[in-house]
């Protein structure tokens, strides 16, 4: 191990070399943050510093410089070294080095880092006692100057203590020493009694004059420290991003070059709450790419022979490999699809090939499968997608298992498919969403739409309360008139005379009764109806739990005004925007300094909530209704108006 001194001899021009080297390793974005970051932890130390020195020194400006003429100079001096105490100036000395917040920092930054995908490789970065010594020390070492400065100051003020105690015990030596002043001086006569009478008051003057010249020193050896200690603030920076970047910015280097051996790179970083994400090298997507391809390529032609088992044994493989790596879930099969995205839907895809050839022969085997499918399956999917594969989309595939739920009296395996949409809502929420999960299909039914209309079917006929109701309220989500249409439509091809379908059409026939209402619904008279519709479809819907209804109510009663579901306008009345750019933000507020809460994509629809908004800069917001009745901002260069 190299020693102290050449490891912090000159921690400026080694600093410097690090943050090239981050420059030279890392994409500019990344060495960027890490840069950031290790000037933050230099601001941060220093406001400490700062505090310090304010604490400890501006009490002692205000003495030196308060001119008190009841203060005569031994008072000032010992007035002046309690509040220059050397043992609590030694105390800020070493907190102004001590690495203790950092190391407790630098252990926070390993264990998160070790939590996130693709995280473990940190754990052998771990600080051990020993290099922590080794650290402390070499910091300590750039503290010597001052602890010695100080000292030295510290001696000053002993000498001065030693001093007045020495005058203090020789009381009865000096009135001794006056009176045989007094006689020699009288009784000597010529040079020699002069002599012998000038030695003796000297000796009685001279107390004062040791006195002046020791607190000379006491305040000679403090500007002493003071010219050091200054010192040792001013050069103990460097000193300190020097050992930020080097265990900081030098782990992620290492572990960094280690992923590059495995043909990945950590592609994206936020120092703020230590996250990272990790991706393929250019040549290894290109070879990931391929290999997706052709495993892609073979399950679509499985598919079209309608070789339901090499489809689900080459999907599950395709599947399984994509979904037990974190950085492979994140690669872009195309601009709009991510490779979990299609890995998952092809795998759904068999799974319904194969569901669909037991209810030829067996139903309940038909239902246990789709119960099982959606108890195990984690991401969404789409009937746009699985339609181009030509196997049954998810819409057909839900509503008949509910339909032959019912048929067959299992309609509680059904609370697999509210476990799911919760699932989902969730993710949603948490921007936890792939590529291609946020898709969007115009005509559909919404899958909120049959959740919401299934999770309230559920309560009415098995009293069953799922939490997903509560989510619906919380969100203010009502489920679209034409959305209402298409699933009494699409239902009946299973079923016209079944409960569900009953439900669905007094759901339909209720909503359908205020659209009728125009002209155009808006802001108040909008959230008003709102209030009203809710409040008969509670009671005919059957809700018996009334206090549950009455806070769901007054919670609605305060946020109407704010956020009405898109429900209470007619279909003419609606507006769309769409988006125009390969993504964009919709955000909390109509700020670009606003929290992001989603992310749509190029031609996304997206309803207009009639608000609009110019922030500072003069840029055009416009609110909209997304997922599940939400609400956000999005940027006016980002979408436009549709007629569609």
């Amino acid at each position: 191990m190299n020693t102290i001194a050449a490891q912090f001899s000159n921690p400026k021009e080694q600093f410097n070399q690090l943050l090239a080297a981050f420059n030279n390793h890392f994409p500019a974005h990344v060495a960027d943050e890490i840069a950031a970051f290790i000037y933050k932890m230099r601001d941060d130390k220093y406001d400490i510093i700062q505090q310090i020195v304010d604490n400890r020194f501006n009490p002692i400006k205000e003495l030196t410089q308060r001119n008190d003429p009841k203060l005569d100079r031994k008072m000032r001096v010992i007035l002046f070294i309690k509040k220059t105490n050397p043992n609590e100036l030694a105390k800020d000395i070493r907190n102004i080095v001590s690495l203790d917040s950092f190391f407790d920092e630098y252990n926070r930054f390993i264990e998160t880092l070790t939590s996130r995908d693709q995280g473990k490789g940190f754990l052998k970065y771990q600080l051990d006692p020993q290099l922590k010594h080794f650290i402390q020390s070499g910091i300590y070492s750039a503290a010597d100057k001052a602890v010695k400065a100080l000292e030295e100051y510290a001696r000053s003020i002993k000498e001065f203590s030693d001093l007045l105690h020495k005058i203090k015990n020789s009381v009865g030596e000096k009135a001794f020493l006056r009176m045989g002043a007094s006689i020699l001086g009288g009784m000597a006569a010529g040079v020699v009694g002069s002599i012998i009478a000038r030695e003796i008051t000297s000796s009685l003057t001279s107390d004062e004059d040791k006195i002046i010249q020791s607190t000379n020193q006491i305040f000679i050896k403090w500007e002493q420290f003071l010219d050091v200690f200054d010192d040792l603030v001013r050069n103990y920076e460097y000193g300190y991003l020097h050992i930020v970047a080097t265990l900081f910015g030098g782990t992620l280097l290492q572990y960094d070059k280690g992923l590059r051996k495995a043909n990945l790179h950590i592609d994206q970083l936020s120092m703020g709450d230590y996250n990272f994400s990790v991706s393929f090298t250019e040549v290894q997507l290109h070879k990931v790419r391929s290999w997706a391809e052709n495993s892609v390529n073979e399950i679509k032609s499985y598919i079209k022979q309608r070789n339901r088992d090499k489809a689900l044994y080459a999907s599950s493989r395709f599947y399984q490999a994509v979904q037990g790596n974190s950085v492979l879930r994140e690669v872009p099969y195309s601009e709009q699809y991510s490779l979990i995205y299609m890995a998952n839907m092809y795998k759904y895809a068999a799974l319904v090939m194969k569901a669909v050839d037991l209810k030829a022969n067996d139903e309940v085997a038909f239902l246990a499968m789709i119960t099982e499918i959606y108890k195990q399956m984690p991401y969404m999917v789409y009937d746009n997608d699985l339609k181009a594969l030509d196997v049954p989309e998810q819409t057909d595939i839900i509503l008949e298992w509910i339909c032959l739920s019912l048929k067959h009296g299992q309609d509680h395996d059904l609370r697999a498919l509210l476990d799911y949409g919760l699932s989902m809502l969730s993710r949603n929420v948490n921007i936890e969403f792939y590529n291609g999960e946020q898709g969007y299909e115009p005509g559909a039914i919404d899958l909120e739409t049959i959740l919401y209309v299934l999770a309230h079917f559920l309560n009415e006929n098995q009293k069953y309360e799922h939490s997903l109701i509560q989510r619906f309220t919380d969100h203010k989500y009502f489920p679209g008139l034409s959305s209402l249409k298409e699933l009494q439509k699409r239902y009946s091809a299973f079923s016209s005379k079944d409960a569900f379908y009953k439900f669905v059409t007094k759901v339909f026939s209720l909503t359908a009764s205020f659209n009728t209402q125009k002209p155009i619904i808006r802001n108040k008279s909008r959230s008003l109806l709102a209030l009203t519709l809710l409040l008969l479809l509670v009671g005919y819907l059957g809700y018996s739990q009334q206090d549950k209804i009455h806070t769901w109510l007054m919670s609605f009663k305060q946020d109407a005004a704010e956020e009405a579901p898109s429900i209470l306008t007619a279909d003419g009345d609606i507006r769309y925007l769409i988006v125009t750019t390969d993504q964009a933000n919709i955000r909390v507020e109509p700020s670009l300094n606003s929290k992001p809460v989603t992310v749509v994509n190029q031609y996304d629809r997206l309803e207009y909530a009639d608000e609009e908004r110019e922030d500072n800069d003069g840029r055009l917001w416009y609110k909209v209704i997304f997922s599940g009745g939400r609400t956000g901002w999005i940027s006016g260069k980002t979408v436009q108006w549709t007629n569609d």
